[in-house]
């Protein structure tokens, strides 16, 4: 307190103007912010941020990436269901999707399949906040032929 004084003595005055309006009110960042690379190119207008939910089109043959800028806890499901995220490879129809949790800001993967796809196969990543459960975010990944 001291010093403040002491600085602001310096300064020439003693007082700071702040102009607050009526619906002001504190402003606070996100938890995380997600951006997504395919192919090594990023995702034009993607930044996924907690309460978003946004879809990426994939096709076969492609790779992906999301990077975040503070520690999220990536949870996946393909069609639906739940899969471990551990350098996992899942089968679906003839689609493999190989995954990979390389930090916990970062998940990549690939997409290959031994033939046509029957019907998209959508992949579903949903980033959750290490330091606040409550901030989620979702980024779905239609993957077609």
């Amino acid at each position: 307190m001291i010093g403040s004084a002491v600085l602001l003595t310096g300064c020439g005055g003693g007082s700071v103007d702040v102009s607050v309006g009526p619906d002001a009110g504190p402003v606070y960042a996100p938890a995380f912010d997600i951006g997504a690379l395919v192919n090594g190119q990023p995702v034009s207008g993607l930044d996924v941020q907690p309460g978003d939910t946004q879809t990426v089109n994939l096709y076969v043959g492609d790779s992906f990436e999301l990077d975040s800028n503070a520690g999220v806890f990536w949870t996946v499901y393909v069609n639906g269901v739940a899969v471990p995220t551990v350098n996992n490879a899942v089968v679906v129809g003839n689609a493999t999707i190989t995954e990979s949790v390389v930090s916990n800001s970062q998940f990549s993967g690939y997409v290959t399949s031994q033939g046509t796809l029957s019907a998209p196969v959508q992949l579903t990543l949903i980033a959750t906040s290490v330091l606040d459960g409550s901030q989620t975010a979702q980024i779905n990944f239609v993957v077609s032929n």
